[in-house]
This record gives structure tokens, sequence and C-alpha cells, in this order.
């Protein structure tokens, strides 16, 4: 029951961690034209490093015998993730991204791999301060943007539900599958 509960979680949390990014994502990209500077850096840096690094404990704990595949995977995942995000700001956001993107895709993996049985407390906590930290850039990427008349405030209010309902789902699951 164990491992069963261990590739649950796991799957549950890198579809999590690749919903998330994906809709950060869009939401950057709708307000690409408003944001420049700091914002321009801020957005990719963390969209390459946070995702990649999560998705990479979640296949870490999916694949314990082998460090090879989810680190490859993460790593691919941060380059990919920090490319797209960085495109519209230029190489520099580019540059950002992507070495961020690798440095989350190395450290992800290690740590989902060295894990022994506490490794859904680990996976539930780094899936709660990536969500944590998902909200907030999309707080701080709104406030760059200055998106004063946009109805975009419901927008991110149902997700925001939305994901915080999933997170506690995935905690209850966690708790259940473990006790």
């Amino acid at each position: 029951m164990e491992q069963e509960g261990r590739v649950i979680l796991g799957l549950l949390s890198a579809v999590f961690v690749l919903a998330a990014a994906g809709y950060v994502w869009l939401r950057m990209m709708q307000i690409k034209d408003r944001l420049a500077g700091m914002a321009a850096m801020v957005g990719p840096m963390i969209l390459g490093m946070l995702p990649s690094a999560t998705l990479g404990v979640a296949v870490g704990v999916l694949l314990p015998h082998d460090l090879t595949p989810p680190t490859m995977l993460a790593v691919l995942f941060g380059l990919a993730a920090g490319f797209a995000s960085g495109r519209p700001f230029g190489l520099a956001a580019v540059l950002e991204g992507m070495s961020a993107g690798v440095m989350g895709g190395m450290m992800g993996p290690m740590l989902g791999v060295m894990l022994g049985a506490t490794a859904h407390l680990l996976l539930l906590f780094m899936d709660l301060v990536y969500l944590f930290m998902m909200l907030v850039l999309l707080q701080y990427l709104d406030s760059q943007a200055d998106e004063g008349q946009s109805a975009s405030g419901l927008l991110r209010l149902r997700f925001t539900g939305a994901v915080l309902l999933f997170a506690a789902g995935l905690c209850v699951i966690g708790y259940m599958l473990w006790n």
C-alpha cells in the first residue's frame, strides 16, 4: 500500500505542478506588455526554478532507485519553462529562467530520491510551498502590471480557491494513504 500511495501522491503532485505552472505562465503572457525591469526577470526565474525543483522531488519519489531519469526530466522541464517564460522579455530573462530551471532541476530530484518513509510529508510540504510562491508571484506580476481596470481579480480568486481546495485534498489523500 505504501508504494501505491507514493505513486498516487507523486503523480498528483506532478499534475498539480504542471497545471499551476501553466496557469501562471499563461497569466504572465497576458500581461507581458506591461511588465519590465525586475518583473520581467523575477517571473522567468521563479517559473524556471520552483516547478523544476518541485517536479523533481515528485519524480524522485516516484523513481527512488535511480537519480538519472528524475534529474533529466526536471532539468529539461526547467530549461523549457525558463525559456518559455523568459522569451518575451529578452535574452537576459531567458538566461535567468533557464539557469534557475537547471538549478532547480538538479536539486529537486536529489531530495526526492534521498527520502525514505517520510517522502509523502516532504512532497506535501513542497506542494504547499510551491502553491504559496505561485500565488505571491501572481500577486507581484499583477501589481507590476498595474491592472486596476481588468476583471482578472475574479479569475484569480476562483483560481486561488481551486488551488487551495486541490492542495487541501492532496493533504487529506496523503494523510489517509499513510495513516
